[in-house]
């Protein structure tokens, strides 16, 4: 099923985008 690799990519992505927030945020 391409939906659960797809799900998993979107949560690293999100988990990325909220490290860099705050890695930024921090800054």
């Amino acid at each position: 099923r391409i939906a659960t690799r797809y799900d998993k990519l979107a949560a690293n992505f999100i988990g990325f985008v909220k490290i860099a927030s705050i890695m930024m945020w921090l800054k």
